[in-house]
């Protein structure tokens, strides 16, 4: 994000700072730019949004700006009973809930989630500060949200509308919307205030001089221990250490990580193996290995025959076969249609004979295939039958490597092969992969795709079949270096012999 000369306060904004003051006053100075994964995340709002419009019929008010505000003002003032998308100016602000009905002072926001969140209670209570500020009566508070019952073939409407003004009344009651703007416009920049959203914000280091080894980055801390720590002026995992005497705040394991950090140095020693827990594992033992990676699509609003609003819908796989001296891969993309049996028919022929099929989290993979089986019975046994050769390399990369910084894939892969990584691809991620084929599948997102990335429907295809073809490589990578190990070709002071 980029520096602004001017404050610019958006509901965004306004939610952020409510979490923390000085996080909302700088973002009000910084040029947003959002990735694939938000973009889609917003598109699939508006698309509900759009849809749940129709529940409530009213006149519309187009744009944001003045004259949306003026045109507000006239339809209220002679009494229009509902507005869908009016505009509320507070200060130099202006705020749109999604609907405004005057006669009973009903405050009503559409959001694409499933259940009334938090964060959604804070939205419902902006848009209504606003009306307030205005001069308008608020009454009644609700959200409008997916019904999580709602399946794309099915008889259940699509939204469920709840009453949150008993849930909303306290926060509405002290939320002064026109000192908060005011504080977020002032060239005054607030103090830093250290709680659990310092962690992974981009503005630690501004706040506290480092973005790394903040006492919020312990793991899941809670907010009395956190408040502790700050009490005594603790912000960081060094000043930690260096007070043994407050150790007692925290976990075992908390303390664990801590003490862990005092040796994260840049002398840190290499990681070691324990090679007796990969001659324990039978199945690294076989001399053909097939690694599987699946990835899905969540939509707010689905598509494909059964799924609920976000279930994960398979849309592709990668399988790579490793004998020990060549790799080769295939795989699977949708079209975008509902081809999950096409896709299931060529999963099956992708995973033939008895070799081990390896993946990185077990229980993903297995859930998709029992769906798969769910939706198409005459496919059950072959599919169960790739089910009983589902082998999990997490668990043996976690026990085997002592004293590697994580153990998700993207830290194992490169210790494997330090040189492999997935810094050459557009898509990186599985958040990014999802966020692609949301975008293929929806109005509209292919236009967001060529804006942000430069690339058509074709490459974005090209970029998904080879992300998902590097997870494989990765887990690949990991059981031949293992085997290595276990022939005896990794170098003697990396191995640690005994259980």
């Amino acid at each position: 994000m980029s520096e602004q000369q001017f404050a610019r306060v958006t509901k965004h904004v306004l939610r952020e700072a409510h979490t923390c003051f000085r996080r909302g006053w700088k973002l009000a100075r910084h040029a947003e730019t959002h990735d694939i994964a938000a973009l889609a995340i917003f598109l699939q709002g508006n698309i509900a949004e759009g849809l749940a419009m129709n529940d409530f019929p009213g006149v519309l008010i187009s744009g944001r700006g003045v004259a949306a505000v003026q045109a507000t003002r006239n339809h209220l003032a002679g009494l229009t009973q509902r507005l869908q998308q009016p505009v509320f100016q507070v200060l130099d602000v202006m705020l749109a809930p999604d609907i405004y009905e005057i006669g009973n002072g009903h405050v009503l926001d559409v959001k694409s989630g499933k259940s009334v969140k938090e964060k959604y209670i804070l939205d419902i209570v902006i848009s209504a500060a606003a009306v307030q500020a205005a001069g308008y009566p608020v009454e009644v508070l609700a959200i409008t949200h997916m019904n999580p019952d709602y399946r794309a073939d099915g008889a259940e409407s699509p939204f469920i509308t709840k009453d949150v003004t008993s849930r909303a009344r306290g926060l509405l009651k002290d939320y002064d919307i026109v000192e908060i703007i005011q504080r977020l416009s002032s060239e005054q920049k607030p103090e830093p205030v250290m709680s659990k959203a310092c962690k992974g914000c981009e503005f630690a280091q501004d706040c506290f001089g480092t973005a790394n080894g903040l006492v919020a980055t312990i793991p899941r801390i809670s907010k009395k221990a956190l408040n502790s720590l700050v009490a005594a002026s603790v912000f960081t995992i060094d000043q930690l250490l260096q007070r043994p005497d407050l150790h007692h705040i925290l976990t075992v394991n908390q303390c664990d990580f801590v003490e862990a950090q005092r040796f994260a140095a840049d002398n840190q020693t290499a990681p070691t193996i324990n090679i007796g827990v990969l001659e324990s594992c039978i199945w690294l033992q076989a001399p053909v290995h097939l690694h599987l990676d699946f990835e899905a699509v969540t939509l707010a609003l689905p598509t494909r025959i059964s799924d609920a609003p976000w279930a994960q819908s398979l849309t592709q796989f990668s399988v790579s076969t490793d004998d020990g001296e060549n790799y080769a891969e295939v795989g699977f993309l949708s079209d975008g249609s509902d081809d999950r049996e096409q896709l299931a028919h060529a999963l099956i022929e992708a995973l033939p004979g008895t070799a081990p099929i390896v993946v990185y989290n077990e229980s993903y993979e297995r859930k998709r295939i029992e769906e798969l089986a769910t939706l198409y019975p005459h496919l059950n046994e072959s599919l169960k039958a790739i089910l009983q050769r589902l082998v999990d390399l997490r668990p043996l990369a976690n026990d085997a490597i002592v004293g590697l910084a994580g153990g998700s894939l993207k830290m194992v892969s490169p210790w494997a092969d330090a040189e492999f990584s997935y810094d050459d691809l557009v898509i990186s991620n599985g958040k990014l992969a999802n966020a692609a084929m949301q975008l293929l599948m929806l109005e509209g997102g292919e236009a967001i795709l060529k804006s942000s990335t430069g690339l058509s429907r074709e490459e974005v295809r090209a970029e998904l079949l080879s992300y998902c073809a590097r997870d494989t490589m990765a887990t690949a990578v990991v059981v031949r270096r293992f085997k290595q190990l276990l022939a005896g070709e990794g170098a003697p002071s990396t191995v640690e012999h005994g259980v």
